[in-house]
């Protein structure tokens, strides 16, 4: 039974490490922003349907390549520091959809919304 026992726990500690593995975001830019979409889409509801679309169509049309590179930098670190997708991702991917379709923000007051949001992470 001892022996049971350990190999049950062996086999959910390794189904844990590739299930966080699997949730991690990736180095790549265009792959995060592929995730990032997914992850929301898969969360099935229509608010969370909205954000994926917003965020794709803010990413891909208004946010530059600095500011795409930022975002996908901080996203990293909150990663790094063990922020879980909700709320945290959640609520990030959705103020910088929102920032863009219904705010209209222009370029440089994203780069500064990005500027703070930099600096939230880092305390």
């Amino acid at each position: 039974m001892q022996v049971f026992s350990r190999y049950i726990l062996v086999l959910l500690t390794l189904a844990s490490a590739l299930s966080v593995a699997a949730q991690r975001f990736s180095e790549d830019k265009t792959e995060f922003r592929a995730q990032a979409i997914s992850r929301l889409q898969a969360i099935g509801t229509e608010p969370a349907k909205k954000i994926a679309f917003d965020f794709k169509n803010a990413w891909d049309g208004k946010f530059t390549s600095l500011q795409q590179d930022k975002a996908h930098q901080i996203a990293l670190r909150m990663q790094q520091k063990g922020y879980q997708f909700y709320p945290y991702f959640y609520h990030y991917f959705t103020y910088l959809a929102y920032s863009v379709a219904q705010e209209n923000l222009q370029r440089d007051k994203l780069s500064k919304v990005l500027e703070i949001n930099e600096q939230v992470v880092e305390t």
